[in-house]
C-alpha cells in the first residue's frame, strides 16, 4: 500500500455556556458550517501522519473554542444537541442557505431540517491506491458497526431520553422517509460489501436521477445556483448525453448544461453510508468513457481516499480526563483516525474478520452501544486489528476506545446512566464542555 495521507473533517455541536441552549453564530473566522449555523466544521489534511494531524487538530479546536469562549460559547461531547426542538421557524434560523438544500427540500422531498438539531459526526479519511479501494470501503463498511458502538453519544433528541444510544444515525431513514425520486430510498444505505469498482460505481452513478447540477466546477454546498433538469435524467443517460437543459433554483433563468470530468466528482456527495470512495480527476477524457477507464483510475485520478463517516463526535471532557487520565482523553479525537489508519495499514488481516450481515450489527451498535456483549467483543478485535498495523509510537492513540471497551461504557451510555439518575440535561450538557 502507498503512503498514507491521512485528514479528518470533525463537527462540533455549540452551546451556550450558561443555559447550553444551541446558538447561532452566523460567522466564525476559526471555522466553517455544515448545515445548520450551531455545527461548527474543522477540515483538516491531508497530512502524511497521525502526529501532524493531531497537532492541527488541537490547534484549531484551542483557537476555535478560545474564540468562542469569549462570546460565552463552548463546545460539547455530544454527537446530537439533547433538547433541541425543531420547528419551520428554528429550521429557517440555524439553517445555511445554500441552493441545494432548497432543492433538496423543495423538489427531491428531502426532510433536511431532521439533521440542523447538531447532529454531529467525526470523518477521518485516508488515502488509497486504486487497486485497494474496494477492499478498503469494505474494511470501513464491515467495521463500523464497532465504531459506532465505540463512539455512541447521541441518546437524547427533543429534551428526552430516546431507544437509541447513537440516535444520531436515524438521520437518513428520516430525511428520505418522504422522497420523490425512487432512486432516493436507498440513498443512506448499503446492505451488501462492493464486488469491484465498477459495482460502486454503477451502485453511485447508474440509473439513480441526477441531483442539481452545479453553476460552476465547485463543491456542492459552495454553488452560487445550482440547476434542475427540466426532465429527470439518469447519471448514465446525462453523462452519455450532449447536455440537458435546467432551469435556476434560486435566480430561475435556464442553461443548457454539457457533461463535464468535473460533474462526476461533484456528485460523490450523493449517496450517504457509512464509508465512501471519494476522488479528485485529471480532466482527460470524456465523462461518457468514466466507467472504462476504471482499470485505470490511479492514472486518471489526481488522488483517491477512503471517508468515514459513521462515528459520532466524541470531546474530551472533565469527567473523561479526571476519571480515565490525560492520555485517554488527549485521544479521544485522533483515536478514530488511528483505528481507521490501523485496520488500512493491516487490511488483508481485517479483510479476514468482516461480519456477514454489518447492517443487523450497525442496527444493534446504535440501540445498544457497547451493553451488546458480542457488539463488544467485535470492537475488542477490531482495535487488536489496528494496533497491528501502527507503528509503536502510535498506539497511544487508541488509548480512547481501548478505555471504552475496557469499561464497556460509550460516553452515550454515560449519558443515559446520569439522566435516569435524575440528573436534567442542562446540567449533563454543561458538565460535558470540552476540555483540552
Amino acid at each position: 500500500m502507498k503512503k498514507i495521507t491521512c485528514g479528518i473533517e470533525l463537527e462540533v455541536p455549540a452551546a451556550d455556556l450558561k443555559t447550553g441552549e444551541t446558538v447561532a453564530m452566523k460567522y466564525c473566522e476559526h471555522t466553517g458550517f455544515d448545515n445548520g449555523f450551531n455545527l461548527p466544521e474543522l477540515s483538516l489534511g491531508p497530512v502524511e501522519s497521525l502526529y501532524c494531524l493531531n497537532r492541527l487538530i488541537r490547534q484549531k479546536l484551542k483557537k476555535l473554542s478560545t474564540h468562542l469562549g469569549h462570546s460565552g460559547i463552548g463546545l460539547v461531547n455530544f454527537s446530537e444537541h439533547p433538547f433541541v426542538k425543531i420547528s419551520p421557524e428554528f429550521y429557517h434560523k440555524m439553517c445555511v442557505p445554500r441552493p441545494i438544500y432548497k432543492y433538496w427540500r423543495e423538489v427531491r422531498g428531502w426532510d433536511h431540517s431532521c439533521g440542523i438539531d447538531a447532529k454531529a459526526h467525526m470523518s477521518p479519511s485516508f488515502g488509497v491506491t486504486a487497486e485497494r479501494a474496494v477492499d478498503a470501503v469494505n474494511v470501513m463498511l464491515g467495521f463500523s458497526p464497532a465504531f459506532i458502538a465505540i463512539y455512541a453519544n447521541s441518546p437524547f433528541e427533543g429534551g428526552d431520553i430516546t431507544e437509541n444510544i447513537e440516535n444520531r444515525l436515524t438521520l437518513w431513514t428520516r430525511m428520505f422517509a418522504d422522497c420523490l425520486y425512487p432512486s432516493d430510498r436507498n440513498a443512506g444505505s448499503r446492505t451488501s460489501y462492493f464486488a469491484s469498482l465498477k459495482d460502486y460505481f454503477q451502485w453511485m452513478y447508474g440509473d439513480n436521477f441526477i441531483h442539481a447540477l452545479p453553476d460552476s466546477c465547485s463543491h456542492f454546498k459552495a454553488c452560487g445556483d445550482v440547476f434542475v433538469p427540466l426532465e429527470p435524467v439518469t447519471y448514465d443517460a446525462f453523462f452519455a448525453s450532449k447536455g440537458v437543459y435546467a432551469k435556476g433554483i434560486i435566480r430561475g433563468e435556464t442553461r443548457f448544461i454539457e457533461p463535464a470530468v468535473y460533474h462526476q466528482e461533484y456528485f460523490q456527495f450523493s449517496k450517504f453510508i457509512d464509508a465512501r470512495i471519494r476522488f479528485t480527476l485529471k480532466d482527460i477524457y470524456n465523462p461518457s468513457e468514466f466507467m472504462k477507464n476504471l482499470d485505470a483510475f490511479d492514472e486518471i485520478a489526481e488522488n483517491i481516499y477512503i471517508e468515514m463517516r459513521s462515528p459520532g463526535t466524541n470531546l474530551p471532557d472533565r469527567f473523561i480526563r479526571e476519571t480515565a487520565g490525560d492520555q485517554v482523553a488527549d485521544s479521544v479525537i485522533i483515536s478514530v483516525c488511528a483505528l481507521m489508519k490501523g485496520l488500512l495499514c493491516n487490511m488483508d488481516e481485517a479483510l479476514g474478520h468482516l461480519p456477514d450481515d454489518f447492517i443487523a450489527l450497525r442496527t444493534s451498535a446504535i440501540r445498544e452501544s457497547m451493553s451488546n456483549g458480542s457488539l463488544r467483543e467485535f470492537a475488542g478485535k477490531m482495535i487488536e486489528i489496528a494496533r497491528g498495523g501502527l507503528d509503536e509510537s502510535e498506539k497511544w492513540m487508541l488509548s480512547f476506545p481501548e478505555y471504552i471497551f475496557e469499561k464497556g461504557i460509550s460516553n452515550g451510555m454515560r449519558g443515559i446512566g446520569e439522566f435516569n439518575s435524575g440528573k436534567k440535561l442542562d446540567s449533563i450538557l454543561l458538565e460535558r464542555m470540552l476540555q483540552l
